[in-house]
């Protein structure tokens, strides 16, 4: 009698040790589940350049990058704050912007918005090739769509500042998304200057002069990056302006990161081009046409004679 109840007790005690374990896989697999249930990427989708043909009302402006009190600058403006010409690009108002993308014709509204359908499009086909238990969240970001490489820096400080800031109110709900940028045309190029923004955010000083790259274009256009930087504001300084001055400061965020550049037919300049490879991106996909002649056909905001693909 005795002997059965050791070995009742050795059962129970095997029993009890497997039911732990069967729990603690349970509970794994059920945590592995909800991690996944819980990725969440930020979809950004980025226009490319905007009236570039208004250019030649200031031409020579243009091509020495000098267009402030331009007339190219000025109507530029007024017809990028038209929503009229939000239908040819998923372009919606200046800045970051959250949106819930649709075909309701009711939300798109009577100028038919191209970013509602378009980015919708895009939600459909990624949930048939990726139906993975993944949250996305979809965005645009306009800028002023000019012909310039200052301008794209400069945007791209302002892109930097937005994207942080909403990346932090995440973080405090307890929430890290990836992050995900989809470019077209020169919107390609304004995210690779990210790049130069993180790398100058990340220097020592921003009184250096010396050499911050061994490429020289890089260097030329880190420098040109910290000549922007050095005449920003704090952000306390700039919190209260309209528009988009309120994101023009020094950035306080020293780790953005990119999980993924997406660049569609953005024209591969020398002044943008070794960002590619910069470590604020994790992976960049490059998507061109041999066809496509306008991609290549920006030989006025850069020093080379084409660009390339």
């Amino acid at each position: 009698m005795k002997w059965f109840e050791v070995r009742d007790k050795r059962a129970i005690a095997a029993g009890v040790v497997l039911a732990c374990l069967l729990a603690g896989v349970t509970l794994t697999m059920w945590s592995s589940r909800r991690e996944k249930r819980q990725e969440v990427w930020l979809n950004v989708f980025i226009h490319g350049s905007f009236g570039s043909i208004l250019g030649f009302l200031d031409f020579s402006d243009v091509l020495k990058d000098k267009i402030s009190g331009t007339r190219y600058r000025a109507v530029s403006k007024k017809m990028r704050n038209d929503s009229h010409f939000y239908r040819y690009q998923p372009i919606l108002q200046r800045g970051l912007i959250k949106i819930t993308p649709t075909f309701d014709d009711s939300v798109i509204g009577p100028t038919m918005c191209a970013a509602f359908p378009l980015i919708k499009a895009y939600e459909l086909v990624g949930q048939q090739t990726d139906p993975s238990h993944i949250t996305n969240e979809y965005y645009t970001f306009g800028w002023s769509g000019l012909i310039s490489q200052n301008s794209r820096r400069f945007e791209a400080i302002r892109l930097y500042n937005q994207l942080s800031q909403e990346l932090d109110g995440y973080h405090k709900k307890g929430i890290f998304p990836k992050v995900r940028i989809i470019t077209h045309s020169h919107g390609g190029n304004l995210c690779l200057n990210l790049a130069a923004v993180d790398a100058i955010v990340n220097t020592k000083s921003f009184a250096s002069t010396a050499k911050l790259s061994k490429d020289n274009d890089e260097n030329e256009s880190l420098h040109a990056m910290l000549a922007i930087m050095k005449d920003l504001k704090t952000k306390e300084a700039v919190c209260n302006l309209p528009d988009q001055k309120k994101w023009d400061y020094v950035p306080l965020n020293h780790d953005l990161f990119i999980d993924e550049l997406v660049m569609y037919g953005t024209p591969i300049q020398q002044e943008t081009e070794p960002f590619c490879y910069a470590p604020i991106f994790g992976k960049v996909f490059n998507f061109y046409s041999t066809e496509d002649v306008i991609q290549r056909s920006d030989w006025v905001s850069s020093k080379q004679k084409l660009s390339n693909q």
